[in-house]
């Protein structure tokens, strides 16, 4: 059966022949193409080496702060607790944080020596110590007004204070409006008092703080002038001077 004609003459041609029986031209068989039914697969990429892991450095190095800002942190701590865990034994023997260091007047009279008349070379009446007991001296400046000269007894357990003495000498104070010159003011206060102290009164002031500092004493003042012998005269007189900080030291060191 003919399945093609002759490209040529058009004479009908089976399969089988390679040539026209008419004409004589060669036929063209048909060229069978393959087809893979196989998908190309492309070549895989040769597989690229292992990134080499990056020492970590930086996480380390922020661990490191932290352990250390941690370690500051938790002596800090220890400090605090060890101070506030020490702060009773403070407490008993008239002892607590320090207030800075002590500073003096030069010029002062800290010997404890009084004449005849109990006066010292400030002309401060020196308070009366019994045996075993200390007298302790220290100088105040007052806000706007002048020096002030301070002295207390300390008990011989070191426990108290009492006598506590306030001399106002060459200062100025504002009585009525005006200022007024005054010199060898001076009032004793013969209350006994258990140290440390905290916010107790003395007379018409108030003793906001009094406690040892290793071999000194450490005094605030909350003072109020309440001299009843005023200007020469019997008069009762009460004027707030100010706050003063006060480093007392033994009589005669």
């Amino acid at each position: 059966m003919a399945s093609k004609f002759c490209q040529n003459c058009g004479a009908p041609l089976t399969e089988d022949l390679r040539f026209c029986p008419e004409c004589g031209t060669p036929i063209q068989q048909p060229v069978e193409e393959t087809v893979s039914t196989e998908e190309a697969v492309p070549a895989t990429a040769q597989a690229a080496p292992p990134a080499k892991k990056k020492f970590p450095w930086a996480v380390i190095a922020i661990v490191a702060l932290c352990v250390v800002i941690g370690a500051i942190l938790l002596a800090t701590g220890r400090n605090k607790s060890a101070g506030s865990g020490t702060g009773g034994n403070k407490a008993e023997s008239g002892e607590s944080e320090s207030k800075g260091k002590p500073e003096f007047k030069e010029s002062g009279d800290y010997s404890g020596k009084a004449d005849s008349n109990k006066r010292d070379s400030d002309g401060m009446t020196i308070p009366d110590v019994a045996n075993g007991e200390t007298l302790y001296i220290g100088y105040g400046e007052l806000p706007d007004i002048g020096l002030t000269k301070l002295a207390l007894v300390v008990s011989k357990d070191k426990k108290s204070i009492h006598n506590i003495a306030v001399f106002l000498d060459d200062i100025n104070m504002t009585v009525d409006g005006t200022k007024v010159p005054f010199s060898n003011m001076q009032t004793t206060y013969a209350a006994e008092y258990t140290l440390p102290v905290k916010d107790e009164t003395l007379g018409e002031s108030t003793l906001k703080d009094i406690h040892f500092e290793g071999d000194y004493i450490y005094m605030n003042l909350d003072y109020v002038f309440d001299n009843t012998v005023f200007n020469n005269k019997t008069e009762t007189k009460t004027i707030p001077l100010g706050e003063m900080e006060v480093w007392m030291k033994k009589a005669g060191e």
